[in-house]
């Protein structure tokens, strides 16, 4: 979680998430950063809103400089959680699965691939939620199986590359983590690219 503005929708809905992963009966683990030079830049004092310091599955993170920062928290957290985790996702705070299964899914996934992304269609809704549906968005490997186009063009094209992402402990070493110096975002873009060898179509 990182909100330089402070807007009290994304806190809002980080509840909901909480809650949602609760439901789940999933360990969830979230970091929080806030930004000391915020208000160099007119932008609201901060502090932490979502994180306790005595949670030991809260992490308090104060950066210097305010830049996109999801990757970085999320390689943070990783090399923190405890040794016997050997499989971990990373989900953005607006998902909400269907079922109240998915972990169990996502696990029986992961005892056949190393990485997964885990949906095969995403509903992107509006401010009335459910009930506004404005976009549908394929996952990668939807898109491979049923012969969708998967274009560099995100947000433009039919698939997200993003959203949800389960993978082996031992595979997000080996890889060196996720990539965490694209300080406007996108990483989940090259990411998902460069899983299908397709990486130089994400830049100029």
């Amino acid at each position: 979680m990182f909100n330089p503005v402070r807007y009290q929708t994304r806190y809002q809905r980080y509840r909901q998430f909480a809650y949602h992963m609760a439901r789940s009966g999933v360990n969830l683990f979230t970091i929080e950063c806030i930004f000391e030079s915020a208000t160099r830049y007119g932008l609201p004092p901060q502090r932490f809103e979502v994180t306790q310091p005595n949670n030991p599955q809260h992490f308090q993170v104060i950066a210097p400089s305010i830049i996109w920062m999801k990757e970085n928290l999320i390689n943070i957290v990783v090399q923190q959680l405890p040794p016997h985790i050997d499989r971990i996702a990373w989900i953005d705070a607006d998902v909400e699965f269907e079922r109240l299964d998915w972990p169990q899914l996502t696990m029986a996934a992961l005892d056949r691939y190393p990485i997964v992304q885990m949906f095969k269609v995403a509903f992107m809704t509006g401010a009335g939620g459910k009930r506004e549906v404005l976009k549908r968005k394929y996952s990668v490997g939807y898109a491979i199986r049923h012969g969708k186009a998967i274009e560099a063009n995100y947000p433009y094209g039919h698939v997200h590359p993003g959203l949800a992402w389960a993978m082996h402990r031992s595979t997000f070493s080996a890889i060196g983590g996720l990539m965490d110096f694209c300080i406007v975002g996108s990483d989940d873009l090259h990411f998902a690219f460069a899983l299908l060898g397709r990486i130089r179509e994400t830049y100029p």
